[in-house]
């Protein structure tokens, strides 16, 4: 796990303590809200840095403990972002779960360009073989 990842989980387990609620509070909290069901010992895991949870859930979590993606991810207020970054911020603080389909979309997209030109490469190359084994043949070797 990286260093943000581990960071992430003690922030999770940190706003869990702070709002003073249990493991299994949070969990229900998950299923009856989100319809997101996760076992106890995956939170366990998270609070003991063995593991963390999914990027895909920050928009829940921080709706769950009204905090900002700031606040989630442990970034001082006062650190300087570029302008493009305090634009994202802002709007996925005012509209999380709009802003993160929006940013799942792009990465979606990334996926398929980079899957696109993965099988481009790979045609090259078959073409690539095929023409050098037509020169050693060619060539009589």
């Amino acid at each position: 796990m990286t260093r943000s990842n581990n960071r992430i989980a003690r922030r999770i387990a940190y706003f869990i303590k702070q709002r003073k609620i249990t493991q299994q509070e949070f969990l229900d909290l998950l299923l009856e809200q989100y319809g997101i069901e996760i076992s106890q010992p995956t939170v366990s895991n998270w609070k003991n840095g063995v593991s963390s949870p999914s990027i895909e859930l920050a928009p829940v979590f921080c709706e769950i403990f009204d905090i900002s993606l700031h606040e989630l991810f442990g970034i001082p207020p006062e650190q300087e972002l570029l302008e493009e970054e305090k634009q994202l911020l802002d709007r996925f603080n005012a509209e999380p779960r709009k802003v993160f389909l929006e940013l799942m979309e792009k990465y979606d997209l990334l996926l398929m360009e980079l899957q696109k030109v993965k099988q481009e490469k790979e045609e090259a190359e078959r073409r690539l073989g095929t023409v050098a084994e037509q020169m050693k043949k060619h060539l009589g070797l």
